[in-house]
């Protein structure tokens, strides 16, 4: 008789864990679709509707132009998709992006590191770009090649990130790029930087 009055409420204790998790992860999928259609509904729809510009190329640090132009639905005319540069490096490629862009991508090797990572240029010029988002070199290679060449030179737009060593000086050499169109987007004051747009959010500035 114990024994079947402990079976029964070992069941009913196990069946309620599974509907109590059930529930928690309903609500969770409610939260995550209810968040997917206010964005929709309420920040991409009405970008897009407002956005006339549409043929244009955004160099950009890291993800943060890729997000911007998938969820607008536009197409990527720029090769840094899916990839992130050191702070000082991005700089340093949006000072002689020509130069850069006419540079062969060439594979490079790092310890900690498990996705590919390419090189631009050589000796004091030399800048890596670190490709997370795909599987080998070969496919990163041929994305950048490929997309380097819808290149807009008449409609650039620049976008940094704050973090992956971006102290005052580097941007604030960012800042001073003679560029019409940029953007630092950063969680912090940065005193005399004019393109830099704060969020009140914290950043992991070592993300990768």
């Amino acid at each position: 008789m114990s024994e079947n009055r402990y079976n029964g409420s070992w069941l009913v204790a196990r069946g309620s864990w599974l509907v109590a998790r059930a529930i928690k992860f309903t609500s969770y999928k409610l939260l995550r679709l209810y968040q997917k259609t206010f964005r929709y509904l309420f920040i991409i729809r009405p970008s897009k509707r407002r956005l006339k510009n549409t043929n244009f190329s955004i160099i950009s640090k890291d993800c943060t132009g890729a997000v911007m132009l998938h969820e607008l639905g536009l197409k990527f005319n720029s090769p840094t998709v899916n990839l992130w540069f050191t702070a000082g490096d991005f700089t340093k490629f949006c000072t002689n992006l020509k130069y850069y862009i006419s540079q062969e991508l060439t594979e490079h090797f790092e310890a900690g590191k498990n996705y590919p990572i390419g090189t631009l240029g050589e000796g004091d010029n030399r800048i890596k770009i670190y490709f997370m988002h795909y599987e080998n070199f070969s496919q990163a290679k041929s994305k950048w090649d490929e997309r380097k060449k819808r290149i807009n030179w008449d409609n650039l737009y620049f976008i940094m990130t704050d973090g992956e060593g971006c102290d005052e000086r580097i941007a604030k050499e960012f800042d001073s790029l003679p560029y019409e169109h940029k953007a630092l987007l950063t969680y912090r004051e940065l005193d005399g930087v004019k393109s830099a747009v704060k969020f009140n959010i914290t950043m992991n500035k070592d993300r990768y």
